[in-house]
């Protein structure tokens, strides 16, 4: 063979080496390229839905905001009726904002966790002996010491904040 063939043979093979070489890197690049995609398209998801959470858990926790205060510093910031018996200012909470925020938050839960709130949901609201009714007047104020009026507000404390942890943020 000439050295012109062999020329000719190696060129051709440097083509189709070099095309051959340039598919493959294309097809990594392109799977590295999809999987990279599909990486970034969950990372996005999630990051959503823990956005999402968080600002249904601050508006869960802001629900309960003026009763809170009212219980930690005897303050009526506005927003709780026009009574300084407990039990009525939880009953207007209850009315006008925390049960709206309990059925929002709790779509963002699991299963475990939506089961834990609902408990400590019924304790908070209802009568023990029968929990279809609500029984705000557990905390009443009207007539009583200013050490039982306390130990009210301590009770209605505990139990908010023992909903109120399960709206950690993510």
């Amino acid at each position: 063979m000439s050295t012109e063939c062999v020329a000719i043979i190696g060129a051709i093979a440097t083509v189709f080496a070099g095309l051959g070489g340039a598919a493959l890197g294309a097809h990594f690049a392109y799977k590295n390229g999809i999987k990279l995609v599909k990486e970034t398209h969950k990372n996005a998801i999630e990051l959503i839905q823990r956005q999402e959470h968080n600002k249904a858990a601050s508006d869960f926790k802001n629900a309960f905001l003026p009763e809170i205060i009212f219980m930690k510093h005897n303050a009526n910031i506005g927003n709780i009726g026009s009574t300084d018996d407990l039990s009525e200012v939880l009953r207007f909470g209850y009315l006008h904002r925390h049960l709206k925020a309990f059925e929002v938050f709790k779509d963002y839960l699991s299963t475990e966790n939506k089961a834990g709130i609902d408990k400590a949901w019924m304790q908070y609201c209802y009568n023990q002996e029968n929990p279809e009714i609500l029984f705000f007047e557990q905390y009443f104020t009207g007539m009583c010491s200013k050490k039982e009026k306390e130990e009210k507000k301590q009770l209605a404390l505990d139990r908010i904040n023992t909903i109120l942890e399960f709206a950690n943020h993510k």
